[in-house]
């Protein structure tokens, strides 16, 4: 099964009426701009956001949110006022604040957050994002790293109810901490 296909399939099964039209040309979207782009492992990189939007759809977020999943990437070349005209101002918030803050240090988070009240979708994005990293972590300075901010991402995943994506990033936590300590 490929990714269109697995991510389709889970929309299809979930209680939330998705709008798979819109879902559909954001991922030709975002492919078109990925072709040809292969992540460290070697696998193309759409595989990448459409992990993210697999679990954005188990939060049972709305359409806009898988849109925006498959969208928001930093290798992507596609511009706000592109992504505004393609899919509409809500998408192009989404996209603009999970860009905004995936660029602010791990220490400030929750603070930029608390400050700002960005739309929940936006932190939900954030969350899905760093909990496929973490899924995909392969070498130790990296996991080091991971560790330095996942207090940080489980504190937000917990504010906001975001049960399973809390219990997976603790999960890994603890692992990592288990792995690493002496």
């Amino acid at each position: 099964m490929n990714d269109l296909t697995a991510l389709m399939q889970k929309l299809k099964c979930s209680d939330v009426c998705y709008d798979m039209d819109a879902i559909l040309l954001a991922y030709q979207t975002a492919a078109n701009n990925y072709q040809g782009v292969v992540q460290k492992s070697g696998e193309p990189y759409i595989i990448y956001p459409v992990s993210v939007a697999m679990i954005i759809a188990d939060t049972g977020i709305d359409t806009n949110s898988v849109v925006a999943a498959l969208l928001y990437d930093g290798e992507n070349d596609i511009t706000s006022a592109e992504i505004c005209s393609q899919f509409g101002e809500d998408v192009a918030g989404l996209v603009d604040g999970v860009n905004r803050l995936r660029v602010c240090p791990s220490q400030n988070l929750n603070q930029k957050i608390q400050t700002e009240s960005p739309d929940v979708r936006t932190v939900t994005l954030l969350l899905a994002d760093r909990l496929h990293r973490t899924r995909m972590v392969m070498s130790e300075k990296y996991r080091i790293q991971m560790m330095e901010t996942m207090s940080v991402y489980i504190a937000i995943a917990h504010n906001l109810g975001l049960w399973l994506i809390e219990k997976e990033l603790a999960e890994f936590w603890q692992k990592c901490q288990n792995e690493l300590s002496p």
